[in-house]
C-alpha cells in the first residue's frame, strides 16, 4: 500500500512540474535598433604588432584589429532587408614602404601590400549590439637600410577601401490636402521638419527631411553627411581608385528613395542619372541636399503617416598611422 501511494505521489509531482514549464513563458532574445551611430570600419593596431623596433633581416608582422561598428552588411541568414544583407567588401592597403628596402607577401593591386577585408565581418544588428571583429596581418622583411643609415624611423599607412550602405527609416506625413478645413484633429502635420541627428549606423548619415506641398506633389529636401572621418569615394568603382582617389572620385554617394513603398528615386535632384544603385550625388564640405517629389493622393483621402526609406550607397576610405625603427643587423 505505501508503495502504490509513493508511485501515485511521484507521478502526480511529475504532472506537476509538466504544468508549471509549460505555463512559463518563453523568453525572446532582447533586440536593438542597429541603426544609430556614425561609425563603420575602425582599424586599431594589435599591441606589439609591429614591434617597436626591428633589424635587418629580421621578418616582422603588422597585425590590425578590423572592428564593423556600424550596421551594413547584416549576415545574409539573418537579414530581414535585402538592402542590408551580403558580404563585407573591400580591401585594406599597406602604404609608406619603400620596395627598394623592404618586402611584403601580400601583395594584390598596384605593388602595394593589401589583404582583402573579411566577407563576414557583418555589422551590428536587432540582435547584436556591437558587429564584429576580426584581424588581419602583413608579413614583411626588411633587406637593407639606406646608403649611410645606421639606423631609421619609418613611418606608415593602413588604408581601409570598402563599400558601405546607410539606411534610413524616417516616417513621414502623407496629407493629400492639408489646407482644408475640417473640425477633427489631423494625425500629423504635413511641414513637420524630421532632425535625424545621431546618424543610421553608417558614417554617411541623413541629417534631416524637410517635407512641403505643392499643387500635386508633395516635395521632401533630404540632408546628407559625411559624418565620419574619413573619405567618400564612388561606389562603382572605389576599389579601383583607392587608396589613390583622383579629385574626380571622391565625395560622391548613390541614394534610392522611397515613400509608401514607392521608388520616387526617378523625381530627385541634383545629380547624375541614377543606375541601379540610385542617383549620383556630390558632397560639397562633406554636406549635400537632394529634393524628392512624391504625387500627393486623391484630396479625398485623409492625412496618414507613411513609411519613407533612404538608401546610400558609397565607398570609403579610412587610415591609421604607424611607426616603425630600422636598427642595422
Amino acid at each position: 500500500m505505501m508503495k502504490k501511494k509513493g508511485l501515485m505521489f511521484l507521478v502526480t509531482l511529475i504532472l506537476v512540474l509538466m504544468l508549471i514549464s509549460g505555463c512559463t513563458p518563453r523568453t525572446t532574445p532582447a533586440t536593438t535598433n542597429p541603426r544609430t551611430g556614425n561609425q563603420g570600419l575602425v582599424l586599431r593596431f594589435v599591441p606589439g604588432n609591429p614591434p617597436p623596433h626591428i633589424a635587418v633581416g629580421d621578418p616582422f608582422s603588422i597585425q590590425v584589429e578590423v572592428s564593423n561598428l556600424g550596421a551594413f552588411p547584416q549576415d545574409p541568414s539573418t537579414a530581414t532587408d535585402p538592402d542590408t544583407s551580403g558580404p563585407m567588401e573591400g580591401v585594406i592597403y599597406l602604404e609608406g614602404f619603400d620596395p627598394n628596402f623592404f618586402s611584403f607577401s601580400e601583395v594584390i593591386n598596384l605593388n602595394v601590400p593589401g589583404v582583402q577585408i573579411p566577407p563576414t565581418l557583418y555589422g551590428k544588428d536587432q540582435y547584436n549590439a556591437k558587429g564584429t571583429t576580426d584581424y588581419v596581418s602583413f608579413n614583411g622583411q626588411i633587406n637593407s637600410l639606406p646608403h649611410g643609415d645606421t639606423e631609421f624611423q619609418q613611418r606608415f599607412l593602413v588604408t581601409a577601401c570598402y563599400y558601405y550602405r546607410t539606411i534610413a527609416l524616417p516616417t513621414v506625413c502623407i496629407d493629400p490636402d492639408p489646407f482644408r478645413t475640417q473640425v477633427k484633429q489631423r494625425i500629423c502635420q504635413y511641414n513637420q521638419v524630421l532632425n535625424l541627428g545621431g546618424g543610421q549606423g553608417g558614417p554617411v548619415a541623413v541629417t534631416y527631411v524637410k517635407p512641403d506641398t505643392g499643387s500635386s506633389t508633395i516635395r521632401y529636401d533630404i540632408g546628407i553627411s559625411n559624418s565620419g572621418n574619413g573619405l567618400l569615394l564612388k561606389p562603382d568603382n572605389y576599389l579601383a581608385e583607392c587608396p589613390n582617389a583622383a579629385y574626380s572620385e571622391v565625395n560622391f554617394v548613390r541614394v534610392r528613395v522611397f515613400v509608401d513603398n514607392i521608388d520616387i528615386t526617378g523625381s530627385c535632384r541634383p545629380g547624375d542619372p541614377p543606375n541601379n544603385e540610385g542617383l549620383l550625388v556630390r558632397l560639397i564640405d562633406n554636406k549635400a541636399v537632394i529634393t524628392c517629389t512624391f504625387p500627393k493622393p486623391p484630396k479625398e483621402m485623409p492625412a496618414y503617416l507613411a513609411p519613407m526609406k533612404i538608401v546610400i550607397s558609397y565607398g570609403y576610405s579610412t587610415s591609421i598611422q604607424g611607426n616603425l625603427r630600422v636598427l642595422p643587423q
